[in-house]
């Protein structure tokens, strides 16, 4: 894995995620990103499946999401993540979506992510989360 990323997941494109030009819907870099940043918090950010919903949410601010290359079915993504920025209440998730068969990025994506209670009040990260996450800064 390429150092800059900590954190991958491979994809493989089923009809499902294509429409009717033959190539994977826009709304599905979205939704793979979501899955993606959520296995990156269960295996990387202790307690989260017991306290994510239920004593703190992370709510996403904004998403961006550049294209360069159509995948089509068939086709493996494999979506690496990485933490570009981190402050007290937020972080911004950074990551790449890349064809395994020729190694090319056919997409970037960008989510802001930020820390808020069960009200969806922006509160600081928990000091021992932000210790998790600040060597995972790029």
């Amino acid at each position: 894995m390429d150092k800059q990323y900590h954190y991958e997941h491979d994809v493989r494109v089923t009809f499902c995620m294509t429409n009717a030009e033959g190539n994977v819907n826009h709304h599905e870099y979205a939704r793979l990103f979501g899955k993606v940043r959520e296995l990156f918090a269960l295996d990387c950010i202790p307690n989260f499946q017991v306290e994510a919903g239920r004593e703190y949410l992370l709510k996403t601010r904004n998403a961006s999401y550049d294209y360069h290359r159509d995948f089509y079915f068939g086709d493996v993504i494999r979506i690496r993540l990485r933490i570009e920025a981190l402050n007290h209440a937020s972080l911004v998730l950074a990551g790449i979506y890349v064809n395994t068969a020729t190694g090319e990025v056919h997409a970037r994506g960008r989510q802001e992510i930020v820390y808020t209670d069960m009200n969806g009040k922006p509160r600081r990260f928990p000091e021992e989360m932000r210790k998790l996450m600040e060597p995972l800064c790029s």
